[in-house]
Formats: C-alpha cells, sequence, structure tokens
C-alpha cells in the first residue's frame, strides 16, 4: 500500500509542476483520473498476483 501512495503522490507532482500556471483542462483533468485508476487497477493485480503464490 505504501508504493503505491508514493506512486499516486509521484503522478500528482509532477501533474501540479506541469500544469502549473497553466489553466486545466478538461482532457488534462480526465488524464490524471486515468492515471491514478491504473496504478490502482495495477496495484490491486499485482496484490492478487502475490496471494497467488
Amino acid at each position: 500500500m505504501e508504493e503505491l501512495i508514493k506512486k499516486i503522490g509521484q503522478i500528482l507532482n509532477q501533474f501540479t509542476q506541469e500544469e502549473l500556471g497553466n489553466r486545466l483542462s478538461q482532457f488534462a483533468m480526465i488524464s490524471l483520473r486515468e492515471m491514478i485508476l491504473n496504478e490502482i487497477r495495477n496495484y490491486e493485480i499485482k496484490g492478487k498476483d502475490k496471494d497467488k503464490k
């Protein structure tokens, strides 16, 4: 879980740095949402794979 928190924090920090001063578009927000959801999905899949071993 700590790894997931760190990864999402990195995504949010990068997004903030790149978009700082820019007017956020709906496309940018959708992209951010998809990146975060993909990280969560990947984390859940890895967790399930570890449980099977």
